[in-house]
């Protein structure tokens, strides 16, 4: 069941805040909630109750993987969420198109961790991971993570990117064979220094494009890598990224990154972006995480220009009314869920603040919508 949100008047007022004309006079027709996909990830009897990231990759026609970040498992009983108390860093699931869509949740089985994909030690920086991109090539399926350590404060800090390399990505996950590389990035040091370069990957020969961040000037800005398939297969290390970098008032790529020409603002940790061939045209998502606000922007090259992005959906549950805390975060794209070419599945995931057994069964989930497009006559 899909509910329009044309009888939402105060959706109404943002959506006519869009850009009516991209390219080839293209509008969006509609936004949507996706009531089904919604009933997917509701929190299971005895099972799954709740979990961010929620990014999904095709490693066959009928066969998805969802990989999760921090995640919680236990019981569901009489609308109550009951964790069993053990914290879990990351988890996967395999879901089934052709089989009713069922979804099978998969941990580790580490004691203390039971992380999907546990910390694999020294000499790799951090002490646990959070997945948050990954891609199939080749049948091998890639997922990039953030190395992860806790502060003196009791806060977490990004100590580096890890790359997983899954080589059996057919077989029962339990099965599966990961190989570990440090993909050689530099720690995040509190705000003076952040950047990621795995927001966002699009594949596109002969080279997979990293669209990634800067932190400039207590802004996140939107920057974009690539690296050849040859030489991502070869050395799996960031220090091989070209970058787009600013030169002379045009764009060029470098293996420099100095200099870096953004693509527009705000940048984001989780994204995503999809080719819609018959409008010709890329589109990505974006958000600042501070508020309710989902952002869309596109371009005709990777390279850009990229529109300035406008609101495209307020997720109408507000989690901290009376403090800035994040609310709105871990915005994708799912191009293998789209039924039409002129379709966008969009997923994000809603925070929530105070004890876990209180938030309600729409936090901390995938939520979905659907945008459509068309073209005026």
């Amino acid at each position: 069941m899909v509910h329009t949100l044309s009888k939402l008047l105060s959706i109404l007022v943002i959506i006519s805040g869009i850009e009516a004309k991209v390219q080839n006079n293209m509008h969006i027709e509609s936004v949507q909630v996706e009531e089904n996909m919604n009933s997917w990830f509701k929190p299971q009897k005895e099972g799954w109750l709740a979990g961010d990231v929620g990014h999904s990759i095709r490693i066959d026609d009928q066969k998805l993987v969802w990989i999760f970040g921090d995640s919680f498992f236990g019981n569901f009983e009489n609308g109550r969420l009951k964790r069993d108390g053990l914290h879990i860093n990351n988890c996967i699931a395999i879901q089934d198109r052709n089989n009713n869509d069922i979804l099978k949740f998969y941990i580790g089985d580490v004691k203390n961790t039971r992380a999907f994909f546990p910390h694999p030690g020294n000499p790799f920086p951090g002490t646990f991971l959070w997945p948050t991109n990954g891609f199939y090539l080749d049948g091998i399926l890639y997922i990039l993570c953030q190395s992860m350590d806790i502060d003196d404060t009791g806060f977490w800090t990004m100590s580096g990117t890890l790359l997983i390399e899954i080589t059996n990505p057919n077989d029962n996950p339990n099965n599966w064979i990961k190989n570990y590389y440090d993909f050689n990035t530099k720690p995040w040091v509190g705000d003076s220094f952040q950047r990621q370069f795995h927001s966002a990957i699009f594949l596109k020969d002969p080279y997979i494009y990293f669209k990634g961040f800067n932190l400039d000037n207590g802004i996140k800005k939107a920057t974009l890598s690539r690296i050849s398939v040859d030489k991502f297969k070869k050395y799996k290390n960031s220090k091989y990224l070209e970058h787009l970098i600013e030169f002379n008032g045009k764009g060029q790529w470098s293996y420099s990154d100095n200099e870096p020409k953004y693509l527009y603002e705000p940048g984001n940790t989780e994204s995503s972006i999809q080719y819609l061939q018959d409008f010709g045209i890329y589109v990505s998502t974006t958000y600042n995480a501070l508020d309710q606000n989902i952002l869309i922007t596109y371009a005709d090259n990777l390279e850009g220009p990229w529109s300035i992005p406008k609101i495209l959906y307020e997720n109408p549950i507000l989690v901290c009314p009376d403090k800035t805390c994040i609310e709105t975060y871990a915005v994708r794209l799912h191009p293998n869920l789209s039924e039409d070419a002129n379709e966008l599945i969009i997923s994000f995931i809603t925070s929530y603040q105070g004890e876990f057994n209180n938030i309600s069964v729409e936090q901390y989930r995938p939520r979905f919508i659907k945008v459509r497009f068309k073209v005026n006559n």
